[in-house]
Parts: structure tokens; sequence; C-alpha cells
């Protein structure tokens, strides 16, 4: 508190210009920024879990079709279980990697080009985010195949 005046008086041709609350105001619209930027990652995020989720439904009565046809063919639950663990995997880990392709160069194409900041990503958070994301497609999925491995197959052949 004491040292502008000292400072005014040791240096009297000189201006002191306060850049306090200019940081204080800069942060805070920072921060404004990030929380804007996050709501609509959640709202991709949301979108994105509701594309598949209605893939799931759509697919249900062919899927049903795939497992009692090798239910048949003698193959277990606990085998189509981990066939669908690698199918729903696979595809989530290849989605994984074109988001982490995609969204990086965007967002180093902004970070860089547009705001002229150097690139410094927190890959530990951002593979965290995409594990995440993998294990909760990996849940929702299999959330919604569960149903199908309870088909008895001569009811499911009747039906179909």
């Amino acid at each position: 508190a004491g040292l502008l005046p000292k400072l005014a008086r040791a240096f009297p041709s000189s201006s002191v210009i306060e850049t306090g609350s200019l940081l204080r105001d800069a942060r805070a619209l920072l921060d404004q920024m990030s929380v804007a930027i996050l709501a609509a990652a959640s709202v991709a995020v949301l979108a994105g879990l509701a594309v598949l989720l209605g893939a799931i439904a759509a697919a249900r009565a062919s899927r049903t079709y795939d497992n009692v046809i090798l239910r048949v063919l003698g193959a277990s639950r606990r085998q189509l279980l981990a066939l669908q663990i690698a199918e729903y995997g696979l595809l989530a880990l290849v989605l994984a990697v074109i988001a982490l392709a995609t969204g990086s160069a965007l967002a180093w194409a902004v970070v860089v080009k547009l705001f002229e900041f150097d690139w410094l990503p927190d890959w530990p958070r951002v593979l965290a985010v995409l594990g995440a994301g993998v294990v909760l497609v990996l849940a929702f999925a299999l959330g919604g195949s569960l149903p199908l491995l309870r088909a008895k197959p001569a009811q499911a052949l009747r039906e179909l």
C-alpha cells in the first residue's frame, strides 16, 4: 500500500500505472471464457451420447438376431459379451484417436495462430478425458446390450 507514494516521490517524472486491477479483470474474463468453452464441450459430449444411445437402440433388432444365431451355433454369453466389448472398445478407441487428432489440430490453430500463444497442452488431462470417454461409451454400449444377452434363442427365432 505504501509503495506507490514512495515510487512517486522517488521518480517524480515517471507515471505509475497500477496493473493489479487489470490483471484481475483479465483473469475474470479468461475464467468466464473457460466456463463457456466447458459448457459448449459438455453440450457436444451430451449430444454425442444421445446419438450413441439412439444408434444402440436402432441396431437392437439386428443385434438380437446376430446374438441368437451365435447362441444357436454354440457361443456362450461370456463369449458374446467379450465380442461386444471388443467391438465397442475398438469403435470407441478409433473415435477417441480421431477426436484427439481433430481436437488437437483445431486447438493448436486457435491457440498458436489466432491468439499467438505457446502450445502447451496438458497431455495427462487430455488423455484422461479420452480414457473416461472410452469407458463411458463402453458402459453405455454394454448397458444397452445386456438385455440382448438374455434373449432366449427359441423365442427370439419365433419372433423374427
